[in-house]
This record gives C-alpha cells, sequence and structure tokens, in this order.
C-alpha cells in the first residue's frame, strides 16, 4: 500500500511538471508579473542591507571586542584613570589588557632623510595580539599575530625591511640600530635583530619624492624587558584591551574620560539601522504581496479557463478531484519555485553590474550583503505566495461545469 501511494504521488508530480512544459507559453506570460516582482522585492532587500554596511564596513568587519584607550603620561589624572581602568578590568570576566608606549625614532642614520620616522612600540615581551586601530590588526609575514619578543630582538614593518634586506651581518641575521630617547635627554643607540616582518599601520608607509627623497612612518616592535629599570621618552601610552563585555567597558572609558578607538559602537548604530530598515522592509512585502496576489489570482484564472475542456475530459474519463487537485497543485507550485530561482539569478545580474558599475566610475568597492532578516522575508515571501496561489489553482480547477464544457466543444 505504501508502495502504491509513493508512486501515485510520484506519478502526479511527473504529471504536473510535464503539463508545465507542455503549457509552456501560458505559463511564461504568468511568470513575468512574479519574477518582476520577486527579482524587484530582493534587489531592494539586498541593496538597503548592502548600502548600510558599506557605510559601516571596515567597522562591521573588525572585531567587536576589542578597544584602544590611550592617555597622555603628562596628564596625572588620565594616569590615574588608567590604574583605576586597569583594576576594574583585571576583575572583568572574559576580558584580556595590557598597557605599551610609543617613541618616535629617528632613521636618519639609515635612510639619510630627517623626513622618514619610525615609530617604536614597547609592547611586553608576549602578547596576544595589537592592533593599529579598532579596524586594523597586527599581523606578521607568516601570518602570525601574536607578539613573542625577547631582549635584543626586534619586528619591523615590511616596507622598513625592504630598505635593510641587503644589510644582513656576516652571521645571517638582521640587525638594526635604533636611537633610544631616555628621560634625561641623552640618546643612546641600540642594536636589535630583527625576527619578524609586518604589516604597517599606513599604507604606503613610505613615499618617495621626484628626487628620490623617502618620508613616512614605519613601525618597529621590541620588548619592554630591553627598558628594565630604565626610563625613556614616552610619546604615548595605551591600553589594548580585548572583553566580551565591551558595552561595560566603553561606560566604564566614558566615565574616565579616556580616548578611545572601538568598533562596538559603530557596529551598534548599524545594527540599530538594519532593525529599524526591517520594519521598512517588511511594510513594503506585505504591500507587494497584496498587489502580487491579485495579479496572479487573475493570471491563474485565465491560465484555468483555456484548460477547462482539459479538464472537462480528464474528468469524464475517471479522473477523481483529488488528482486534478494535486495536478494543479504541483504545476502552480513548479512555476511558483521556478520563478523564485530565475529572480534570485536576475537580482544577482542586476547587483553585480551595479556593483561594477561603482567600481569602474566612482572607483569604490561595493560590497554586496544580505542580512538573515532580508533572507526570511524573502523566503517568507515566496513560500506563502507558492503554497497560497498553488492551493487556490488547484482548488479552482474544481469549480468546471465537467458536461457543459464538453457540450460546448
Amino acid at each position: 500500500m505504501d508502495v502504491y501511494m509513493r508512486r501515485n504521488k510520484l506519478k502526479h508530480i511527473k504529471n504536473g511538471i510535464w503539463m508545465v512544459q507542455k503549457n509552456i507559453k501560458t505559463y511564461a506570460f504568468l511568470s513575468v508579473t512574479i519574477i518582476i516582482s520577486f527579482t524587484t522585492l530582493l534587489c531592494f532587500l539586498i541593496y538597503s542591507d548592502s548600502v548600510i554596511f558599506n557605510r559601516y564596513k571596515e567597522e562591521l568587519q573588525a572585531s567587536p571586542y576589542i578597544s584602544i584607550a590611550t592617555s597622555s603620561v603628562e596628564d596625572e589624572k588620565e594616569e590615574q584613570a588608567f590604574r583605576i581602568l586597569s583594576e576594574k578590568l583585571s576583575e572583568l570576566e572574559d576580558t584580556h589588557y595590557y598597557t605599551y608606549v610609543e617613541q618616535g625614532i629617528s632613521l636618519e642614520h639609515i635612510t639619510g632623510s630627517q623626513l622618514l620616522t619610525g615609530m617604536m612600540r614597547v609592547v611586553p615581551a608576549y602578547c596576544w595580539g595589537y592592533y593599529y586601530s579598532a579596524t586594523q590588526r597586527f599581523v606578521q609575514s607568516k601570518g602570525e599575530k601574536r607578539i613573542a619578543l625577547s631582549k635584543g630582538q626586534a619586528i619591523i614593518s615590511e616596507e622598513l625591511y625592504n630598505l635593510l634586506d641587503d644589510a644582513y651581518s656576516k652571521d645571517g641575521k638582521l640587525y638594526i640600530s635604533i636611537p633610544i630617547q631616555y628621560s634625561d635627554g641623552a640618546v643612546h643607540p641600540q642594536k636589535f635583530e630583527v625576527v619578524g616582518v609586518c604589516n604597517s599601520d599606513l599604507s604606503p608607509a613610505i613615499i618617495q619624492d621626484e628626487e628620490g627623497k623617502l618620508s613616512g612612518c614605519v613601525d618597529i616592535f621590541v620588548s619592554a624587558d630591553n627598558f628594565t629599570g630604565k626610563d625613556i621618552e614616552v610619546l604615548d601610552k595605551e591600553m589594548l584591551i580585548y572583553s566580551k563585555h565591551m558595552e561595560t567597558v566603553s561606560n566604564w572609558l566614558e566615565q574616565l574620560n579616556l580616548s578611545n578607538d572601538t568598533s562596538y559602537k559603530a557596529k551598534k548604530i548599524a545594527d540599530e539601522e538594519m532593525s529599524k530598515s526591517i520594519v521598512v522592509k517588511s511594510t513594503i512585502a506585505i504591500a507587494l504581496l497584496f498587489l502580487l496576489g491579485v495579479n496572479l489570482y487573475s493570471s491563474f484564472s485565465n491560465a484555468l479557463n483555456e484548460r477547462k475542456f482539459e479538464i472537462g475530459v480528464r474528468r469524464a474519463i475517471g479522473a477523481s478531484p483529488v488528482d486534478i487537485i494535486l495536478q494543479f497543485f504541483v504545476e502552480g507550485l513548479t512555476v511558483m519555485l521556478a520563478d523564485m530561482l530565475i529572480s534570485i539569478m536576475c537580482s544577482t545580474i542586476f547587483l553585480c553590474l551595479y556593483r561594477m558599475i561603482r567600481f569602474f566610475i566612482y572607483h569604490e568597492k561595493w560590497i554586496i550583503s544580505i542580512t538573515g532578516y532580508s533572507i526570511a522575508i524573502f523566503v517568507c515571501c515566496c513560500i506563502f505566495l507558492s503554497l497560497t496561489y498553488s492551493i487556490v489553482f488547484a482548488v479552482m480547477s474544481l469549480n468546471v461545469e465537467v458536461v457543459h464544457y464538453l457540450k460546448n466543444e
């Protein structure tokens, strides 16, 4: 019995698909409105999501758990605020942080140019990561994102490495001499072995003018172990914070009047804009469903009028009402699903063309994005229309006066 029922269902599906192919012209005209409506809805959903995403794309692609707090070493209040913040962070779960200092370095002895400087960052001997800003992370040339430095070792940016590329010593190691500035005003060169190459804070980090002179700023990382018990001149003091409770951390930073760089707030604003857009999207989707529903009812009625004789013949030779309903249900569902797939393909093509226009005309890397809410809205619309009007189409097929239409023919 189960085998018979499965075969019977399969027969209805095959017959319904075959009838769609046989009446392809009728269904093609019917599909035009559906495809245009579905394509318009999907393009609107993706475009509205993409506008918000591209407005905040740097922040949205960055980690929401990172914040960089800055303190002036000359401001006692900010120094005190840093200490209070450290105490608070120590008691917060899922939170890691460390402080580091920065010092501007002259590289004239290497390049012969006073315009090319280095930013030396004195970090702990081991760091789980480093961020130049909330949206740009430190990455070494081999993909390593951690920093592990011993005394006398340094990691430098790729641009500086290229300038030193031919300066290897006899032991096959690359060294760099850095003039360290101390708090008493003295400057003492210190030799460091280059053990890593990383990306740069700026792009391009080095600019060469028409006369061949270099300018810009390159990055150098060294361990704080090199200066234990020594007071060096500090340009800035910063704290890198990773926390799963960034809202709490952000509130603390505001209360302590500490400047900070984080993508958390931008992400929050973007999420709020996307949430507000859901109401607009839902309203437009409901309006489109209503307009398309009225049009589909009329279109299905016209398609059914052309096939009333066929229905009459099938009923006359013994087809049951259930057989008729299942056939037209499968036909309606097949058409709607095919139109949905065509709409997705058309939407993809249109948005890719728009992306190319933005790139070639405005030189803008416009990213196509869609949220889960928009996908849910589109899928719900498609499923609702597909099931509803397939059922309506099937039920309407029973409202055929078999004897009347057979006599007329």
